[in-house]
Order: structure tokens, then sequence, then C-alpha cells
């Protein structure tokens, strides 16, 4: 095998997701390893369109694997806010029901159950 050097942080244009968000929002853990492992894609990098993290479209999925990689083993900020309604991690898991989700976030890697949103001052 060779290297071929391809850029990780390429974005797709009508989505403008980068490969590890796709990744992540899809729950392929071992991909999103490969991505932020062995070729270091940047874990906090946010979508253009709605400034969402990897993060945050796995925890929005319910993803708890992909989550504990990305904020375990790659220190992903699990405080990071989308760019709409400064939404975390944990507020869009909670929001559509992801208990373990929620547990790994608040409990493992202590986000902040305090936050509040822009849109309507809510949290988690």
């Amino acid at each position: 095998a060779g290297t071929h050097n391809a850029n990780v942080e390429a974005v797709d244009e009508e989505e403008c997701y980068t490969a590890l968000m796709l990744a992540a929002e899809e729950g392929h853990t071992a991909t999103v390893n490969a991505l932020a492992g062995t070729y270091n894609a940047n874990v906090d990098a946010v979508n253009r369109w709605d400034g969402k993290t990897a993060l945050m479209f796995a925890a929005e999925k319910g993803h708890t694997a992909t989550v504990n990689a990305l904020a375990g083993t790659y220190n992903a900020n699990v405080d990071a806010v989308d760019r709409w309604d400064g939404k975390t991690a944990l507020m869009f898991a909670a929001e559509k029901g992801h208990t373990a989700t929620v547990n790994a976030l608040a409990g493992t890697y202590n986000a902040n159950v305090d936050a509040v949103n822009r849109w309507d001052g809510k949290t988690a």
C-alpha cells in the first residue's frame, strides 16, 4: 500500500461536511478512528453550514461508541456550540432521547449540563 496524500479536511461542497463528520453521523467508529487517529483529522472542525462538529453529529444520532472515540480518545471539545442555536453535543443527544450518549457526555466527559442555547435559553 502506497501513500495517496488524500486531504482528510476536504469539504463536501453541497453539505459542507468533512469525511470525519460523515463517518461520525453514521456511527462508523472504525472510520472515525482511522481519520482522527491515523490521519490526524481535526476533530473540532466545524461544518460551514451550521457550525456543527463531528461530535455533535454523532451525539444527535445516539452513536455512543463514536462519541466515546471523539471525546475520550481524541479529546473533542464537548462544550462546543453550533452556529445557529448555540447547542452543544449534550443538547443534541438529550433532545433526541439518547440516554447512553447523554450519560457519556455529562458523566464521563463532564459536558456542561448548565449550558443554555441561544434560541430559547434551554439547557440539555
